[in-house]
Parts: structure tokens; C-alpha cells; sequence
């Protein structure tokens, strides 16, 4: 041990290097730094008077001993608190995870927003371990932490202080009664004793101050993996949602769709069971009010729908893209959905045929009531019911209602008509009777509802 004991037996001996009470020599020179070797004879224990002198002279060498004990503890505290105070740092820590941002972008999602959704759902962000004996570095630091807490209740005693001595100077013949020695060396000199209380006043807290990270590390797992748990939890109604976010729409358009064909179909049959058509009617048929029809029949331009709207023909493309997308990324498509669009075939009306239809039967109409049979039937119309003093030339003047009649139905009528009529406009000396203009009037009218003329549509 590096201690000194001056000899009080022979003044030939008194500067020569003493021995500690184990008989070895302890020697500054090659123990401590800065002391220089005594290459002179050792002397035996029994050199010594007694301990007291022993303890007196190695005074000098007692705060040395302390300071080397009391650093060596106070590295092995530097190294366990360094070692435990890293242990929160070395957490993983877990954030919120809002899977819906993912899923409601999917489209433009990049690679990495979708590998973290897959990675996120199966651990919830958390991959750590469970406790905080299977996080890295744990080990070691624990051992480092129990070390310093044992070394340090070690520096607090006596019985300890022996220990850290004997911990401190490794020797073989380094016994039990030296290293008790050198601690009472240790006690007796007050700035080896002070060292010694400084050291325990400084780590004080050791205890809690080692034991702090730790529990630090604990909690932030134990919170990295409760957020997991939130984060696993989230994917469900997230995926739900939106899954229900395209088919929600879809089939609440479906239930519309159907039931205002089942209105159209209704109404439309009611409708068209005369001219007094609806506005929305008209619409659909392309059609005005004071229109002429020509006896057309309405209905049969009325396409009905092609069985009911479901999710599969009214959605459109963008809307089957979308949905199988989702379906493909969460790997449950089930096809509920067909890839390509089939489209809905409601109730329709072919208005331009219905169009082309009526033009051709007014152009028809308008060819014979023009030009009809040998006279312009139009034109006998006009002046049968405009001219005011209804005079009607030979050889008609003096026909009865009857004769008439007889005439206008025999084979040559039309010719006879224009006769009539001709006379009737040139010569105004005679006269039509009112039966017999009636009865002309009535002639061409029949003309006009051989051609339904008289199907004119009227509003509701």
C-alpha cells in the first residue's frame, strides 16, 4: 500500500522506506505517481513500536488513498449514469397514425405513404420491445447502475471502505488487518475523511437519479405501445369509411334512380292518355303546346327502362376506378364491382324520330288540303267561311242542301266543289243557302280529320 511508516527503533533506519503490517512493502516510490523508489533493505513489521506511529507516519499518504478510492467510485457513478440516462433516448417512440389521410388520397399517394400504411397496420408504428428488460442497452446499464449503488454504500462504511481499499491496491498479500489499517489512516486524516463525505453528499440521490431514466424508459414504452394499440384500432372504421365513402353515394343514387322511373313510367302512362299534356311532358317529348300531332300516337316513342339501376350499371368509371383501387391496396376485392362501366338505360324518348315522324304527316296533310284532288282545298275553306255576302255561282245557287250533298258525293265531287266554290267567288248575284255552306264546310272539315288534324296538344 503506498504508505510510509517512519522506524523508531535505530536512527540508522530513518529514512529508509517502511512496510505496512502485512510485512510488504508499500513504498511510494512504486505505488504513486510522482514519489520516487527507495532501492534501500526492507525492515520487518517488528521494526515498528506500535500502530500509533504507524498511523502517524503515514499521514501524509492517507488523502492520496481517499482521493484514488473515492475516484474510482466516482467513475463507476459516471459510467452508470451516462449508461441509464441514455436508456429514453434509445425508446422507440410511437406518434398518432391517421390512416384516413392515406385512404382518402390514395390516387396520389406515394409509395412510402403506402408502405407505412401497410407497415402501420400490422404494429401500429411500434416495433420496440415490450419492457424495458428487452430494450438495448438495458443490461448494461442496470449492472452499471447496481455497481455504482453498491460501490457507493460501499464509500458510506467502514467495513466498505476496507473493501473499496482492498478493490482499489489488488495485491495477493494485501490482508484484511492492512487494508483496516489504511482505513482508519484514511478516517484520521481530515482531508481524506472530507473526500470521502464529499463524495457522499455529491451523489446523495444516487439512487433515484439511476433509477429516473429507467423509469423514464418503462413509461415511454409502455405509452409507445398503448398509441400502437390506438393506431391498430383505427384502421378498421378507417377502411370502412372509406369504403362506404363510394358506396354510400352509389346506392343511395341507385334508390333515387329507381324510384323516379318508376314515377316517370307512371306519370307518363297516365299523361299520354290524351293531349293535355304536362310541362314535363312536353319536355321529355320534345313538344309545344298548340302543337298538331297528326293522330300520332304518342306512346310509341316511349323507350322503357332496361330493368332496375344497381351500384354495377349506374357507376361511372371514375367511381369503379376509385373503388377498386381501395379494394386492390386493402387486398379484399371481392369484385363486388366490375373495372369497366356498363351504364344505365332508363326510360327515354326518341324525340327526334317522334320529330321526323310528325314533320312527314304534316307535310302530308299539308300537300293534300294544298293540292288535293282537282281543287286547293285550302283555298275553298278560306272562301267559304271569309266571303260575307256568301254568294255562290251556277250551278249551284238554286241547289238545295240535299242536291248539294248529292252532287259533292258523287265521283266527280271535287271537280263539282271547285265549280261551286269558283262561282262562288267570282259571281256575287247568287247565293249559297246556309245549309249548303254548312254542309261544304263540313265536307272540307272531313278532309282535315282524315288527317287527325285536330290533334292539337293542349297544357295541363
Amino acid at each position: 500500500m503506498p504508505f510510509v511508516m517512519k522506524d523508531k527503533q535505530t536512527d540508522n533506519n530513518a529514512n529508509q522506506p517502511g512496510q505496512n503490517i502485512s510485512g510488504t512493502s508499500t513504498s511510494f516510490g512504486t505505488n504513486l505517481p510522482g514519489q520516487t523508489a527507495n532501492k534501500g533493505p526492507q525492515k520487518s513489521s517488528g521494526q515498528y513500536q506500535n500502530i500509533q506511529n504507524y498511523l502517524q507516519a503515514n499521514q501524509p499518504q492517507a488523502q492520496q488513498m481517499a482521493q484514488q478510492v473515492s475516484g474510482n467510485v466516482e467513475k463507476q457513478i459516471g459510467e452508470a449514469q451516462t449508461k441509464t440516462a441514455a436508456l429514453p433516448s434509445a425508446v422507440q417512440k410511437t406518434t398518432a397514425y391517421d390512416p384516413s389521410k392515406t385512404l382518402q388520397n390514395l390516387g396520389q399517394a406515394s409509395d412510402a405513404e403506402k408502405a407505412a400504411y401497410q407497415t402501420t397496420k400490422q404494429s401500429g408504428g411500434y416495433t420496440g420491445p415490450q419492457d424495458i428488460t428487452g430494450l438495448s442497452g438495458y443490461g448494461d446499464a442496470y449492472t452499471a447502475a447496481e455497481k455504482a449503488k453498491e460501490q457507493y454504500g460501499l464509500a458510506g462504511t467502514e467495513s466498505g471502505q476496507q473493501t473499496l481499499l482492498a478493490q482499489t491496491y489488488n495485491r495477493p498479500n494485501y490482508t484484511q488487518g492492512a487494508s483496516a489499517l489504511d482505513q482508519s489512516l484514511m478516517q484520521r486524516n481530515e482531508q481524506g475523511r472530507q473526500t470521502l463525505l464529499d463524495l457522499q453528499n455529491k451523489y446523495k440521490g444516487l439512487a433515484d437519479t439511476l433509477s429516473n431514466p429507467i423509469t423514464q424508459a418503462q413509461n415511454q414504452i409502455a405509452a409507445s405501445r398503448a398509441q400502437a394499440q390506438t393506431n391498430l384500432g383505427a384502421f378498421q372504421p378507417a377502411e370502412t369509411q372509406a369504403r362506404e365513402a363510394i358506396i354510400n353515394p352509389l346506392q343511395t343514387r341507385v334508390a333515387q334512380t329507381n324510384a323516379q322511373q318508376e314515377t316517370l313510367r307512371n306519370n307518363l302512362q297516365s299523361d299520354l292518355t290524351d293531349l293535355k299534356l304536362t310541362p314535363e311532358t312536353l319536355q321529355m317529348l320534345g313538344l309545344a303546346t298548340g302543337q298538331r300531332t297528326y293522330g300520332t300516337d304518342l306512346s310509341k316513342y316511349i323507350n322503357p327502362a332496361v330493368g332496375q339501376a344497381t351500384m354495377q350499371n349506374l357507376a361511372n368509371q371514375s367511381e369503379l376506378d376509385k373503388y377498386n383501387q381501395l379494394m386492390n391496396f386493402l387486398g379484399t376485392n371481392t369484385q363486388e364491382l366490375a373495372s369497366q362501366a356498363i351504364g344505365y338505360q332508363g326510360l327515354s324518348v326518341n324525340k327526334d324520330q317522334l320529330a321526323k315522324d310528325i314533320a312527314t304527316k304534316q307535310a302530308e296533310f299539308d300537300n293534300y288540303w294544298n293540292n288535293g284532288g282537282v281543287g286547293n282545298y285550302g283555298a275553298y275553306y278560306a272562301n267559304v267561311n271569309t266571303n260575307s255576302d256568301k254568294s255562290l255561282g251556277t250551278p249551284f245557287q238554286n241547289y238545295t242542301p240535299a242536291q248539294l250533298q248529292q252532287v259533292l258525293n258523287s265521283t266527280s265531287s271535287e271537280g263539282q266543289l271547285s265549280n261551286a266554290t269558283n262561282g262562288f267567288m267570282t259571281n256575287n248575284n247568287t247565293y249559297l243557302s246556309d245549309a249548303s255552306r254548312g254542309w261544304i264546310n263540313d265536307y272540307l272539315n272531313s278532309v282535315k280529320n282524315n288527317f287527325n288534324y285536330n290533334n292539337i296538344i293542349e297544357g295541363a
